[in-house]
């Protein structure tokens, strides 16, 4: 990041590649909010993902600060920059995904106006974040799976999915997905051997209590989908009311690093990092804390 002066020299970062004319809505919309009160401001976007984060590596050494219009992915893609560049600025998020995790767990809003006061704010949040294989970055979810190549068959139909149509249909999608032979391994622990057909890893603690406690910001939750009927039934209604899987496996120490290997052909192994394609198995995931900044909302900065 370069030298603090008096006019902050910001890059809004958007994803156009959609044909939708949202995104450069609201980018234009930003750097107008942001030029009101005194940022210079300068729109980032490319026809692909390699070629976005080229792009940002090229600008990041020039700027005070980074503002991410999109979702998980185009988040996920702006920190992948940073990494790959070695150049960290404190990065803002106006929510514009179909999912938001990020937005969600941390409270920001989608209202383009809102997210905006907190950037100008100038409130920082160190956040933690997984490195994958030296080479990829998580900030929220890492699937393994059936449930990345549904996402992907539902981004390519573009139709949602609705009530019992969306019922038969994971059902049957389960019933013709693979069955994975999974081996995770926390740090230096005994490994755990399974069977599954969607394998979620979130690189921090969920909880029903209080939220983003910086305590458990180097643990892990593992869930995943196993091979009973029943519960499958079961898992999949919840699923598509709350998003979430049944079986939840929170490690109740301070681990930082996670292994998953598998004895399945990688050939048919999907993975996917915070709503973009991953890498294939193995993977080596460890979280990195305090490894960027953010501008959230109040309750979750630096003093």
């Amino acid at each position: 990041m370069r030298g603090t002066k008096a006019a902050p020299n910001f890059g809004i970062f958007y994803n156009d590649t959609a044909g939708s004319q949202v995104a450069a809505t609201q980018a234009a919309t930003v750097k107008a909010r942001l030029t009101a009160v005194g940022y210079q401001c300068q729109l980032l976007t490319a026809p692909s993902v390699t070629a976005a984060r080229r792009l940002l590596q090229q600008y990041l050494d020039q700027l005070d600060g980074l503002v991410v219009v999109g979702g998980d992915g185009t988040l996920n893609n702006a920190m992948a920059a940073m990494l790959e560049s070695g150049c960290f600025v404190p990065l803002g998020l106006i929510p514009s995904g179909r999912e938001n995790l990020f937005a969600k767990r941390w409270q920001i809003s989608k209202d383009v106006e809102k997210a905006c006061q907190i950037i100008i704010s100038g409130r920082i949040k160190k956040v933690s974040a997984a490195v994958i294989n030296h080479d990829y970055v998580c900030h929220t979810t890492l699937t393994i799976g059936t449930d990345p190549t549904a996402a992907i068959y539902e981004l390519e139909q573009e139709t949602p999915f609705r009530g019992w149509k969306q019922f038969r249909w994971w059902l049957n999608y389960l019933k013709k997905s693979p069955k994975l032979s999974l081996n995770y391994r926390f740090g230096n622990d005994e490994g755990h051997a399974i069977l599954t057909r969607i394998f979620k890893v979130n690189p921090y603690v969920i909880t029903k209590g209080p939220k983003h406690r910086d305590i458990n910001q180097s643990n892990y939750t593992v869930r995943y989908l196993n091979n009973h009927p029943l519960t499958q039934l079961w898992a999949v209604s919840r699923m598509m009311l709350t998003r979430s899987l049944v079986t939840n496996v929170c490690h109740d120490q301070a681990q930082k690093q996670l292994v998953v290997v598998s004895d399945t052909d990688s050939k048919i192994i999907s993975v996917m990092l915070d709503g973009n394609l991953g890498p294939q198995l193995p993977l080596e995931m460890t979280i990195v804390p305090n490894m960027y900044e953010f501008f959230l909302p109040s309750g979750n900065f630096i003093s």
